[in-house]
């Protein structure tokens, strides 16, 4: 996420109450003049899990997705199902809204600038800004009834290099022409989200491992993630699905 859309916020309090005010670790707090200023420092925390089935907890996938998904009315979609259309972009845009209203800096911004921001952030993404998608380890799931969708996970490929010291997710230098045939870079988790309604159901475990799957067929060894430092949730959720802290902590800024 952008540390642009963290806009600084001043006001006017006596020392005391500044002292009181709950911190959280993406922002900064700063009293001056009888006012608090508040504003954005995200950190980011880098992990990683192996593909392999069997290795870092990575049971196996259910071969047919009609034996989890019918059950709530939900159908499987490739990338490229998911996407191929400027309603479903538009859908998947308002979902990723949705899903992260509550998180900073979304937390913070009226709807319209949780639009821009979500625009500029998976809109940004869709695009291949983030790096080359990996279509085929990435999912979306949808309503039958309605097409609407409920969860979607997106792969990537972010420059080699070191991920203890990793910074900048911008290429250095042109991908080959097919990178993913030659698995050149890291394999990336650049987002996974669920609607709301519809969390505590399993769908995001569900999506990992079947990317998962697809990556091992693609003799990707390990799948790298990277989430905001105080975003509990979602530190929660990776350590659920095995991944492993890697020691750095940097301002890595994904979109």
């Amino acid at each position: 996420m952008s540390s642009d859309w963290f806009f600084p916020v001043k006001i006017a309090m006596p020392w005391e109450s500044f002292r009181r005010l709950p911190r959280h670790p993406a922002y900064r707090y700063e009293y001056r003049g009888e006012e608090a200023l508040v504003s954005g420092r995200p950190q980011y925390l880098h992990c990683w899990r192996g593909t392999t089935p069997g290795e870092s907890g990575n049971d196996a996938v259910p071969s047919n997705p009609s034996s989890f998904l019918p059950d709530f009315g939900l159908q499987l979609l490739s990338w490229e199902e998911g996407t191929g259309t400027s309603q479903q972009k538009d859908d998947l845009l308002e979902l990723f809204r949705e899903s992260f209203a509550e998180s900073p800096p979304f937390f913070a911004l009226g709807q319209d600038e949780q639009k821009l921001a979500a625009f500029e952030s998976f809109g940004g993404s869709i695009a291949g800004f983030s790096g080359c998608p990996v279509n085929v380890a990435s999912f979306v799931i949808r309503q039958r009834e309605s097409s609407l969708p409920v969860a979607a996970l997106l792969v990537t490929l972010v420059p080699p290099g070191d991920w203890t010291d990793f910074s900048d997710s911008g290429w250095k230098a042109p991908p080959p022409k097919d990178p993913i045939r030659s698995r050149w870079g890291h394999a990336h988790l650049t987002w996974v989200f669920v609607s709301p309604r519809w969390r505590r159901r399993g769908l995001g475990e569900f999506l990992l491992r079947k990317s998962l799957s697809q990556l091992d067929d693609l003799r990707y060894e390990k799948l790298f993630s990277t989430f905001m430092l105080g975003d509990h949730a979602s530190m929660l959720w990776h350590w659920k699905q095995k991944f492993q802290l890697l020691p750095s902590i940097s301002s890595a800024r994904f979109r």
